[in-house]
C-alpha cells in the first residue's frame, strides 16, 4: 500500500499538504517489477506512475529496432505524454532493476493537474521536454524503404530525402536531396527503362 510519506518523496508532489498526499495515496496502486519486467507496453492504455524505488528504461521501437530513449529514477514520473494527447502508450517502459511504482489512472492525473498549479506547471514543462527529443529520435532513425507495385513514392525524412521510383520492370531507391525536377526525370528514366 502507498502511503502519503512516500509520495512527499516524489518532487512533483512535495508542494502537495498532507491530506492532499494521503488523498492522493488511497488512490494510487502498488506495483513493483523486478529488472527485465515491463511496467507499461507501447500500444497498451496509459497509466501515471510515480517511481518510488529503482530504475526503469523507456523504450520505443522504431522500425522493427529497439530504441532506448532516457532512464527514470527514483522520484521521477511518467506516463502523462498518452494520457493528455488521448492515444494509446506512445512508448515501452521496462525495469532495469527491483522497482516499485505508484500507479494512477487518468483521473487522477486530470485532477493533479486541475488542482495544484504547481503539479500542472511540472507535469506540462517534463512533458515539452520530452516531446523536444522528438525530432531527434527521428533523425537518428534509420529510414526503411518501401517498394510498392508500379508506384511512384517519395517521402523526407529529417534533412534527407529519399526518394523510390519503380515502374514494372526496374525500380531505383535513391538517397539525398529530392526536387521536383528529379523525381520527374527519375519516373520518365524508370518508365521508359526496358528489361535487358
Amino acid at each position: 500500500m502507498i502511503t502519503a510519506a512516500e509520495l512527499a518523496l516524489i518532487p512533483l508532489l512535495t508542494g502537495l499538504d498532507e491530506s492532499a498526499r494521503q488523498r492522493l495515496a488511497q488512490k494510487a496502486a502498488d506495483i513493483r517489477a523486478e529488472g527485465g519486467d515491463w511496467v507499461i507496453r507501447e500500444g497498451e492504455d496509459p497509466r501515471f506512475f510515480a517511481v518510488l524505488e529503482g530504475l526503469l528504461q523507456v523504450v520505443k521501437d522504431i522500425v522493427g529496432q529497439r530504441r532506448e530513449l532516457e532512464q527514470l529514477n527514483a522520484g521521477e514520473f511518467f506516463g502523462e505524454i498518452p494520457i493528455l494527447l488521448g492515444t494509446a502508450n506512445l512508448v515501452s517502459v521496462q525495469a532495469v532493476s527491483r522497482c516499485r511504482l505508484a500507479r494512477f489512472d487518468r483521473q487522477q492525473l486530470q485532477e493533479l493537474i486541475r488542482d495544484f498549479s504547481s503539479c500542472g506547471t511540472t507535469i506540462f514543462k517534463t512533458m515539452t521536454d520530452r516531446l523536444s527529443m522528438a525530432p531527434q529520435y527521428v533523425k537518428d532513425t534509420p529510414s526503411s524503404r518501401v517498394l510498392l507495385s508500379r508506384t511512384r513514392f517519395c517521402y523526407f525524412q529529417g534533412d534527407q530525402s529519399h526518394l523510390l521510383v519503380e515502374s514494372h520492370t526496374r525500380s531505383r531507391v535513391v538517397e539525398g536531396s529530392c526536387d521536383f525536377q528529379k523525381w520527374m526525370r527519375m519516373t520518365r528514366s524508370c518508365e521508359n527503362a526496358t528489361v535487358g
